[in-house]
């Protein structure tokens, strides 16, 4: 069986080490975005919005960022928070850039960015209770904010890869070509297969059976309230699991040598 044991929660700079996952616990409480961001909020501001929404499914076994493309349908905001239809929101960059203002709610500190240029790398979730985006890596360290709701990461270190069974990414390529993508879609997929890898394996109900080596995985787990900042290295698996409804924003930090000391003074 597998054993996750609780990511480290930073409480002073010596618990920092780049390149290991931390939980900055409470550290964007205060910030507008967790005091108002809700589904209350977005119908009652941006519902008939127009917004591409994705069905994504861990069953399929196909990244989600595939399914955003077999899937995907362009609907009013308000009808992503229908049930029924079992909408998310995932990786979705376009919204904020149609829509800078929601940028000065995030008051983010400087590892992330100035607010003029946080689109560029910011991309904004939201998830039905229950959603699961399952094992992946990211090229680049990032950052995870929790807005609101609750929600559980499980995280995988890189020299684990052996266990993980990854997804043949020729494969995958190929199921980009089949898809009848535009030629702006195929761009993002490649991207995305270049940039990232993607497990069989279901982190959250893993079928040992079939996927064996994965028993001998151990690794982290953070469960995240709102105002919750978890740092997550390039090259770590991860997962996530909505515990209930909530929305985040995932912020990709692609300067090489950041100042960290901005991250301790806000933490206080």
């Amino acid at each position: 069986m597998n054993a996750f044991s609780p990511v480290t929660i930073l409480s002073k700079q010596s618990d920092f080490v780049i390149g290991t996952p931390v939980l900055l616990e409470g550290i964007k409480k205060d910030c507008a975005a967790v005091q108002k961001w809700n589904e209350d909020y977005f119908i009652s501001h941006y519902g008939e919005t127009v917004i591409r929404a994705d069905r994504y499914s861990s069953d399929q076994n196909i990244p989600y960022f595939l399914q955003s493309y077999i899937n995907s349908n362009k609907v009013a905001f308000k009808e992503v928070f229908n049930r029924d239809l079992s909408l998310s929101l995932m990786e979705n960059i376009d919204f904020l850039k149609a829509n800078p203002e929601l940028l000065n709610d995030i008051d983010f500190f400087k590892p992330l960015g100035k607010k003029e240029n946080l689109d560029a790398f910011c991309s904004f979730w939201y998830a039905p209770s229950g959603k699961i985006v399952d094992l992946h890596t990211d090229d680049a360290d990032l950052f995870l904010l929790q807005v609101s709701g609750e929600k559980v990461v499980r995280l995988i270190p890189p020299s684990q890869t052996d266990f993980i069974y990854q997804q043949d990414k020729t494969v995958l390529l190929k199921l980009c070509f089949g898809l009848g993508l535009n030629q702006e879609e195929l761009e993002e997929a490649a991207n995305e297969l270049t940039n990232s890898q993607f497990s069989h394996v279901s982190c959250f109900n893993p079928d040992f059976k079939k996927y064996p080596l994965y028993q001998h995985v151990s690794g982290l787990e953070a469960n995240l309230s709102p105002g919750d900042v978890l740092y997550i290295p390039k090259g770590w698996w991860h997962a996530t699991k909505a515990k209930e409804s909530s929305f985040g924003l995932n912020t990709v930090v692609i300067t090489p040598n950041i100042s960290w000391k901005d991250i301790f003074t806000h933490h206080g």
